[in-house]
């Protein structure tokens, strides 16, 4: 899991959720492997992706 994550490389706002998911490695492979795949992936730019988070934390 710290090959996966570059854990060593990454700064702590980078690796946010995932040092708690460390704690259960096995568990937590299936959804790492799953955002990645997703941002290798999609076609929208990063910064539409960020202002939807942003209008979507708003009406949280």
């Amino acid at each position: 899991m710290r090959n996966f994550t570059a854990a060593d490389s990454a700064t702590d706002i980078e690796l946010g959720i995932t040092r708690m998911l460390a704690h259960a490695p096995a568990a937590a492979m299936g959804p790492l492997q799953f955002a990645t795949a997703v941002t290798m992936n999609r076609t929208l730019p990063e910064r539409l992706i960020e202002l939807m988070r942003l209008r979507i934390a708003f009406h949280n």
